[in-house]
């Protein structure tokens, strides 16, 4: 019978476990940025990841100096902003897997004052491709409007990126808003706005990601043998 040494198999579990050691992390906070407007279809750079406009057309803001007056109840200095029903695309630039650790987005209103207080008008939607190659697509609440009409950024990180926490090949941040029926739609008229900020992200060494695969595989195989 062939024996297995489970002790050499546990070892190479947490080598597996640990090599996920990225070659790039970054807090992207777009202030390497300098305050642009992007069509569709344009391209930048933060924080070292790719950005693509996807649709409709995006500014990088700051506080001071918003392009159309349209500013997160509670910002930090610059800012991604996606206006007409439009997104951004962020991928690692290379063939790398993307690690999103968390973000902060915020709804951004046509007007602001114009909503009442508590009001939710959308959320923001995240369509991924997987680095197996997998889509999906993964929405989250922006919340209500306060008593002046705006929104507040909300963070997100840990088990509420739901799908988006495995390795991503890109990612397209979008909005959707509620219609009178109750349906989170876009294409809205326009008005399907967000603002998006502090995005954690890594980039795993190349192998990482097999090693750390085998690795979780192996651990289980032993958890299987102890049982026994």
């Amino acid at each position: 019978m062939l024996k297995i040494d489970w002790r050499a198999v546990a070892c190479m579990a947490a080598l597996g476990a640990t090599a996920m050691v990225p070659a790039q992390a970054a807090l992207v906070t777009f202030e390497d940025v300098a305050p642009s407007l992007y069509d569709s279809g344009d391209s930048f750079s933060s924080g070292g990841f790719s950005f693509r406009q996807a649709g409709g057309f995006g500014t990088v803001d700051t506080v001071a100096g918003s392009f159309f007056g349209n500013v997160p109840a509670n910002p930090t200095g610059r800012y991604y902003s996606g206006f007409n029903d439009g997104g951004v695309t962020m991928a690692t630039g290379n063939t790398r897997a993307l690690l999103l650790g968390g973000f902060k987005a915020a709804f951004l209103p046509e007007v602001p004052g114009f909503y009442d207080l508590g009001e939710e008008v959308g959320r923001l939607v995240a369509q991924y491709t997987t680095f197996a190659g997998v889509t999906g697509v993964e929405t989250f609440s922006l919340g209500g409007a306060n008593a002046a009409g705006l929104f507040s950024y909300i963070t997100y990180s840990g088990a509420a990126l739901g799908a988006l926490s495995q390795p991503l090949s890109s990612v397209t941040f979008s909005a959707c808003a509620f219609d009178l029926r109750g349906n989170c739609v876009n294409p809205s008229i326009n008005v399907a706005q967000f603002a998006l900020d502090n995005i954690s992200a890594e980039v795993p060494e190349p192998g990482s990601l097999v090693l750390a695969a085998f690795g979780i595989a192996a651990l289980g195989a032993v958890r299987r043998r102890s049982a026994r």
